[in-house]
């Protein structure tokens, strides 16, 4: 199960699924507290609560190489809570079940084109690659960063023919290491790719 983050400041994304805006949320005022904004705020404690006591964490078979680039849930203590985490791990949590849920019914090809592909984006600084850095803690997957700009090539994402003592042998990357072995792969400022080079 790979998750594909593209974070930039705009909203010129690469088909996603889900788009969440950074720093959306009002500023909390006590004296114009509703009932809705209480039952969110729980909702989200409640979430939040659980990411820390691992239950969102994937049960899968990592290598030594892939373990060593997962973020420790202790991550999570230092972590501040928004909307977006919440609404970003929820679907992330609902996409890894049925992947999980149609390999244990033995589905041939279950993990196959199973992947989560979201947006963030918002202004700098406004906590877009530490959320991203947060849902890999909170469900166990590897976190690999992409930094794109304006003259990345096609190579990144599709691996690297280089010779090798004589022999053309392909090397993998950042991102198709996310996408064969599973994990959450960032593109930071996808926006600034040449158009269609990762669509």
């Amino acid at each position: 199960m790979s998750v594909l983050i593209q974070i930039s400041k705009t909203t010129e994304i690469t088909h996603p699924e889900t788009i969440i805006k950074m720093g959306f949320a009002i500023p909390f005022d006590e004296s114009e507290e509703t009932v809705a904004e209480v039952n969110e705020d729980q909702e989200m404690q409640e979430w939040y609560q659980r990411a820390i006591n691992g239950e969102f964490i994937v049960n899968g078979a990592f290598s030594i190489e892939d373990a060593e680039l997962i973020p420790p849930l202790s991550e999570l203590t230092n972590f501040v809570p928004t909307k977006e985490f919440v609404s970003a791990l929820r679907y992330i949590h609902g996409s890894l079940k049925d992947a999980t849920d149609a390999i244990m019914r033995g589905e041939p090809n279950a993990i196959m084109g199973n992947h989560v592909n979201q947006c963030f984006h918002g202004d700098p600084g406004g906590g877009k690659t530490k959320l991203a850095y947060a849902l890999a803690a909170a469900t166990g997957l590897p976190y690999r960063i992409v930094a794109c700009n304006p003259d990345i090539e096609s190579d990144t994402f599709n691996g690297k023919n280089v010779v090798i003592d004589g022999v053309i042998t392909k090397v993998s990357t950042a991102f198709m290491d996310a996408f064969e072995r599973g994990g959450i792969v960032v593109l930071e400022e996808h926006n600034l790719m040449r158009p269609g080079l990762a669509a």
